[in-house]
């Protein structure tokens, strides 16, 4: 029978073997960074790099060698126990990655971990590279706390930041974009930006949307229909949002909240379109002057001065004013530019392109702005030159009537109806002894030595329309007496009722006789 030769297989595989063994040797010993160690089912080295064995020099103080256990040398319980089931886990044919921290240092270790088998596929060893990874650690953690810190901006900032596809659906969303949209937390999330939009703000949005495909960056105004029908009025800065590929995916926006701001803007506009129609179409004379004097007027202004309205805003208030009521005026406003007086009002002489002149009752109040500097002067002018006229007619009819009063050498008073003295001659004051400013006001019957007689014959002209012959005595603060015999009528208002007594005393002469008791006149007890 022939005899069958032996396969040369396990020769072959032993080779294979040693070849092997050779390159895990050459690699273990090149110089590298990696620790490397190699250890038998015992746990003990069969093999490490002088990486490996300078790292636990370093840490342990002792020099490795094979056939050590680093279960022996490692004198960190916790380490101990990690690095146990690491080789644990290898034996039992599994190959993984943990990461570890060096206890009392900041330094971090990656371990792969492999099972060594034989030809026959059988576990009979483990194979570790360590990598010190406290750098990419580090890194990591920085990353880490930034990507954090970013995140809590983004969720805390108070303005809505919100990150969307090309077709305006949310992907993301902070909480201040979701409270602005009026959703619950999250709920901006797979929403398009469309639904809380109208028609026309839709049409803004998709023509924005087609600048950021095209790159451009915007801001804009955008009006939004939250859910419950309220709506807000925003600023949108928005940007295009690109893929890994540097192509447009979507857009990143911020969302400003400005409804407040823009009603406040709105209410100022109205305001001031209020206070333009107001100041315009015054019936009252009105200009804005400014601090130099140049005047902004309304139209009743321009026809109080006879002026056009583009004429008068080319001249100074100086150059309208009465030259002798130039300085009554700047004594008028300087109290107001100082700070001394919010307003002021003066009568003056205003001076028409005609040269006429126009008696105007003005009032003035100095406008400033935020920092205190002074704006210009809200001036308001009423064409007083008729009642001026009438004060002035009516002045000299008084000065007439003085004169006529005067004129009288017997003692004149005018009494209101309370009793009281109005207004008396020079006879009068010289009968009383008593100045004509402190007898105004005074009771008139005071002056007389029977003042209860005085006052009845002061009812009776007030009942009976006059009286003649009335007989009274003027006392003098002195003490001397004047008999006189009192005329005396009523007086009436504009309105036809009883306004007072004008009343004449004659004095009675030596030639006269004493007049006697008028028991009519006298009160009765």
């Amino acid at each position: 029978m022939p005899v069958k030769k032996r396969r040369s297989t396990p020769r072959r595989t032993d080779a294979g073997a040693r070849r092997q063994d050779a390159i895990l040797k050459a690699l273990i010993e090149s110089p590298t960074d990696t620790h490397i160690l190699t250890l038998d089912r015992k746990y003990r080295y069969t093999s490490f790099n002088a990486s490996h064995r300078l790292e636990m020099k370093k840490l342990y103080g002792v020099d490795i060698k094979r056939g050590m256990c680093p279960l022996d040398v490692i004198n960190i319980p916790t380490v101990k126990e990690a690095v146990r089931r690491g080789f644990d886990r290898a034996l039992a044919g599994e190959s993984f990655t943990t990461v570890e921290p060096q206890p009392g240092t900041d330094t971090w270790y990656e371990f792969d971990w492999s099972p060594i088998r034989s030809a026959a596929g059988k576990v009979v060893g483990l194979a570790a590279l360590v990598r010190d990874i406290t750098r990419r650690k580090r890194v990591e953690t920085a990353l880490a706390e930034s990507e954090e810190r970013y995140r809590r901006l983004v969720s805390e900032i108070g303005e809505g930041i919100g990150i969307s596809d090309a077709a305006e659906r949310f992907f993301f969303a902070n909480r201040a974009a979701d409270e602005l949209f009026g959703v619950p937390r999250g709920g901006l999330i797979g929403r398009n930006l469309l639904d809380f939009l109208d028609a026309e703000q839709t049409e803004i949005v998709r023509q924005q949307t087609a600048r950021r495909g095209a790159g451009h960056t915007d801001s804009y105004d955008l009006e939004i229909t939250r859910p419950d029908g309220t709506r807000r009025i925003t600023v949108v800065t928005a940007s295009p949002w690109l893929d890994a590929h540097g192509r447009f995916a979507g857009s990143f926006a911020v969302f400003r909240d400005v409804t407040e701001r823009k009603q406040a803007e709105q209410a100022l506009s109205e305001s001031e379109e209020r206070f333009r129609l107001a100041f315009d179409h015054s019936p009252i004379g009105k200009s804005l002057t400014l601090p130099s004097g140049e005047l902004r007027p309304n139209w009743a202004f321009v026809e109080m001065l006879g002026y056009t309205k583009e004429e008068l805003e080319q001249l100074r208030w100086q150059d309208v004013t009465h030259p002798e009521d130039i300085d009554l005026t700047q004594r008028a406003i300087d109290p107001l530019l100082s700070g001394e007086k919010d307003s002021a009002r003066i009568v003056k002489r205003f001076i028409r392109k005609d040269g006429t002149v126009v008696w105007g009752d003005m009032a003035t109040s100095l406008r400033r702005d935020a920092d205190g500097r002074p704006l210009y002067m809200m001036t308001s002018v009423i064409d007083v030159t008729e009642r001026r006229q009438a004060e002035e007619r009516l002045a000299a009819v008084a000065q007439y009537a003085r004169s006529l009063l005067e004129l009288s050498p017997d003692p004149l008073m005018a009494i209101n109806a309370d009793g009281e003295i109005t207004d008396v001659n020079e006879a009068t004051v010289k009968a009383t002894g008593v100045p004509r400013e402190q007898l105004v006001g005074t009771d008139f019957a005071g002056h007389f030595t029977e003042p209860d007689k005085a006052r009845s014959g002061y009812q009776r002209v007030i009942a009976e329309g006059s009286v003649t012959g009335y007989p009274l005595t003027i006392k003098h603060r002195d003490g001397r007496l004047t008999a006189v015999l009192f005329n005396a009528s009523v007086y009436w208002d504009a309105k036809g009722s009883v306004a007072g007594v004008l009343a004449a005393a004659r004095t009675v002469t030596e030639h006269e006789p004493a007049p006697e008791p008028d028991t009519q006149s006298r009160p009765t007890a």
